[in-house]
């Protein structure tokens, strides 16, 4: 996202010609400044404009610039002011739930985010929400294993969708089964990525194949990508790869399913599209 500069100006009726402006931009105090004001009939405005302000557009992050003005001949006779600046434009985080304890019908996202390039992954499949599992063994010896896609989503999971379209994806899914709902937490969003490890417990795999209801873990995140905001997913099915992975994901996009034990998931650091 790009860097911007911007300019913040104050305007204000003077009760005396010599005033100071307190301010500070996110909590953090500014110098104060000095405004000579001259004193008409009828009054006219005094404007200031502050330093440069410097920030993300778009970003999670709202920046807010709040302050006062007090006249120096009565320090004490403060006229305050507040200003909130949005950046996230109309991309924002909808969280998406399977509300049944039976289980919800997977569905599909990629109609609503522009089209990804592709990430060549382990069974790569962007934007359809489903899971993994095997069928029963074809004849063989040893029996040979394919992996299918299931289209069962378990009870009370939920996404973390960056969706600039949440109703279109609303009508298309069954309030029977599914909700959606705009996530207003500041650590879940979609102008900001991170980078995470996600680590599976040694003993995930043991058991070897998994034949439905049984799943196969899958991590599912929104790709860190310019301009991109599809779900993408990584299936564990192979116990020789390593049960860690690190990923650049949209910040508080991934959901995990299908593990029998806990998995850790650790952000490492900010990253870029």
């Amino acid at each position: 996202m790009p860097s911007l500069n911007g300019t913040i100006t104050i305007s204000f009726i003077p009760g005396s010609e010599d005033n100071t402006v307190y301010y500070s931009v996110n909590g953090v105090p500014g110098t104060p400044i000095a405004v000579s004001c001259p004193l008409t009939v009828p009054p006219t405005p005094c404007v200031v404009t502050l330093p440069t302000v410097t920030y993300t557009d778009p970003s999670c992050s709202t920046l807010v610039i709040e302050g006062y003005v007090a006249p120096d001949c009565d320090p004490d006779f403060q006229v305050p002011f507040s200003m909130t600046y949005d950046f996230v434009q109309d991309c924002r985080t909808w969280t998406v739930t399977c509300t049944s304890a039976d289980g919800c019908k997977g569905f599909d996202t990629t109609p609503l985010c522009p089209e990804c390039i592709i990430n060549e992954e382990v069974y790569y499949n962007g934007g359809f929400i489903d899971t993994f599992s095997n069928d029963i063994p074809n004849a063989g010896d040893p029996p040979v294993f394919i992996i299918k896609n299931n289209n069962f989503i378990p009870g009370n999971t939920e996404f973390n969708l960056c969706l600039s379209q949440p109703y279109t994806l609303a009508q298309s899914l069954d309030p029977d089964f599914w909700t959606i709902e705009l996530n207003e937490d500041p650590e879940v969003c979609c102008h900001e990525c991170e980078a995470v490890e996600i680590t599976f417990d040694s003993k995930e795999l043991e058991s070897g194949v998994r034949e439905f209801p049984e799943l196969y873990p899958t991590i599912y995140f929104t790709a860190c990508e310019e301009g991109c905001y599809s779900l993408k997913k990584y299936i564990y099915f192979d116990p020789s790869i390593a049960p860690s992975f690190t990923r650049c994901v949209r910040k508080g996009s991934i959901t995990i399913i299908g593990n029998k034990y806990p998995v850790t998931v650790n952000v490492l650091s900010t990253c870029s599209i």
